[in-house]
C-alpha cells in the first residue's frame, strides 16, 4: 500500500528542540496534517473537496483511546467507514488505513482489541520514543503494510478502563480458567479433575484465550484480574 497523506489526531507534544511532526512527514516523503481531536478529524474528512484531500492513513492517539468513554472499536470503525465512503465518492482506488500512535506502552489486551477493530499498526510517538525510532518504525510499516513493535505493548497489564466489561464465560470455561490461575494445573490434570478429555480442555482454553484476546494460558491470570 502507498501512503501519500497522513492525518494525525491528537495534541502535538514533540519535546525534542527543532524537531516537528512536519519534519517526520518530510523525511518519510508523505503529506502530513495534525488536528486536535477525533471530531475535528471526522469534520476534516467530511469536507474533502477532492480525492487528494482524503487521507490514505489516519493516525489515532492510542493513549487517548485507552481512556476514552467511547470504545476504541467504535472510533476506529467510524473513521475507517468515513475514509471508505469519501474514497468511493471520488471514485478513488487507494486503500485507506488506521494506525495507532503510542506513547506509554498499551496493555496487551487493549492492543489486541485495536488490531481486531481494524488498526493496521502501532506507531511510536516522537515525544516518547524519539525522532529516529519513529522514522525507523514508520519505514518498516510502509514496507510491510503493518507493524506491531513489542516495545509498545505491555504484556503484564490488561485493559481496565471504564469502558471495559466482564467477559462472559460458561461454567466449564470459568472452572478451567480458575484451575489454571489458582492451582496451575496442566491440561492433563484438568482433564482428570473435570472428568473430560484432554482435547475438550484444549478446546475450552482456546475459547477463553480468544474471548480475552490473549495468546497463551500463562496470560489468563493477568487478563481475568
Amino acid at each position: 500500500m502507498t501512503y501519500t497523506y497522513n492525518l494525525r489526531v491528537g495534541p502535538l507534544q514533540v519535546k525534542t528542540p527543532g524537531i516537528t511532526y512536519q519534519d517526520l512527514g518530510k523525511t518519510l516523503k508523505i503529506r502530513t496534517k495534525n488536528v486536535e481531536s477525533t471530531v475535528a478529524a471526522v469534520a476534516d474528512i467530511a469536507k474533502a473537496a477532492s480525492y487528494d484531500d482524503v487521507p490514505t492513513l489516519m493516525s489515532l492517539d492510542g493513549n487517548y483511546l485507552l481512556k476514552s468513554e467511547v470504545s476504541a472499536r467504535k472510533i476506529i470503525t467510524t473513521v475507517q467507514t468515513m475514509l471508505d465512503i469519501n474514497a468511493l465518492q471520488f471514485k478513488g482506488n487507494r486503500k485507506h488505513g488506521v494506525s495507532v500512535l503510542v506513547g506509554e506502552p498499551l496493555p496487551f489486551t487493549f492492543a489486541n482489541e485495536l488490531k481486531e477493530a481494524g488498526a493496521i499498526s502501532l506507531i511510536p510517538k516522537i515525544s516518547h520514543h524519539g525522532f529516529d525510532t519513529c522514522v525507523d518504525v514508520n519505514q518498516e510499516f510502509f514496507k510491510h503494510d503493518g507493524v506491531w513493535p513489542s516495545f509498545l505493548v505491555d504484556n503484564n497489564t490488561r485493559h481496565t478502563s471504564s469502558t471495559n466489561y466482564s467477559i462472559p464465560l460458561t461454567k466449564r470455561q470459568q472452572e478451567i480458567a480458575d484451575l489454571i490461575m489458582q492451582r496451575g494445573l496442566s491440561n492433563k490434570q484438568i482433564a482428570r479433575h473435570c472428568n473430560i478429555s484432554e482435547s475438550a480442555v484444549k478446546l475450552h482454553i482456546g475459547i477463553v484465550l480468544k474471548k480475552y484476546g490473549i495468546q497463551n494460558r500463562s496470560q489468563i491470570g493477568i487478563a481475568m484480574k
